[in-house]
């Protein structure tokens, strides 16, 4: 009688038992596809890492640190010298331009030999932030931005020569947001341009 009670007792246990068993196989495979992933991302990172290596992040920096002093030196001769010779030599000379044009260049090869992310392109606000998960070509952003800024504010001490001081207001503001500072100056140009209280 008490065997007969034991089977029946296993034979009721029997769904129970074998629904751990499912829940301890799927566990056991879910750890096992977490590992493999984990290790996938290792072996990505790995490979990014000899891809770029630590010369490649120091040749970045020092890149970004050289353009970003070289802009920042020009922009305070400008601001707090316009009347300089060095203010007005750097604002005609064509050797500022030639420099960030070859070093722009350089960078735009350098982002095609390394490769652009899967994704990148022009064609969506999500493509271009791809585009600029590039190191080599977030620099060249960065120079073409350097450039063309210190374009403007070049033109605007060539434009208004007698504009001295009153050039700080619209040349820091094209130092910091170009179109705004452009903008400014294209609406005061004839206070700007004026020498003597007569206009250029």
């Amino acid at each position: 009688m008490s065997q007969c009670r034991s089977r029946v007792h296993v034979r009721s246990l029997a769904p129970l038992i074998g629904a751990f068993e499912r829940d301890q196989l799927l566990c056991r495979r879910t750890v096992r596809q977490r590992f493999a992933h984990l290790q996938g991302q290792e072996r990505d990172e790995s490979l990014d890492a000899q891809r770029v290596g630590p010369a490649t992040g120091l040749q970045i920096d020092v890149v970004f640190l050289a353009m970003t002093a070289l802009a920042a030196v020009v922009w305070l001769i400008w601001l707090f010298a316009p009347s300089s010779t060095w203010s007005i030599r750097l604002s005609r000379e064509p050797i500022v331009w030639l420099g960030f044009g070859l070093v722009y260049g350089a960078l735009l090869v350098a982002a095609a030999v390394d490769g652009l992310p899967d994704g990148a392109g022009f064609g969506s606000v999500e493509e271009v932030m791809r585009v600029f998960d590039s190191e080599w070509a977030t620099l060249a952003g960065w120079a073409h931005y350097l450039a063309f800024d210190l374009f403007v504010g070049g033109w605007m001490l060539r434009d208004a020569p007698g504009g001295r001081h009153r050039l700080f207001f619209p040349l820091i503001l094209t130092a910091i947001v170009a179109p705004i500072g452009l903008f400014v100056y294209l609406v005061g140009r004839q206070w700007f341009r004026r020498v003597d209280g007569r206009e250029l």
